[in-house]
């Protein structure tokens, strides 16, 4: 997301400028070497699945929510270590900037 700057919203033919601002924070963990598995929510689950296959995972699907869109659900062999990276990007709009 990249969204710093003045802009424009139009409707019904009437344009009222808006300032679009960012601020993202980065946190990053150091999680326990154990055993993972990664979920992904997508309409193409073949596509998560060859690309977790080719890095050594066995898949499932699994539908956590119930909204009928697939999880993959990817298992990778053996004990790893996981750096989990948290992005948390909030955006600020001023109407009439």
């Amino acid at each position: 997301m990249n969204a710093s700057g003045t802009d424009a919203v139009s409707a019904r033919g009437t344009t009222v400028p808006v300032r679009l601002e960012t601020a993202p924070t980065h946190e990053r963990r150091l999680l326990p070497t154990d055993r993972y598995r990664v979920a992904v929510e997508t309409a193409a689950p073949r596509a998560w699945e060859r690309a977790f296959r080719d890095r050594n995972a066995t898949t499932t699907r699994r539908d956590f929510d119930g909204d009928g869109t697939p999880s993959v659900v990817a298992a990778f062999p053996g004990r790893r270590t996981v750096h989990l990276v948290v992005h948390d990007v909030r955006l600020r709009m001023e109407v009439g900037a």
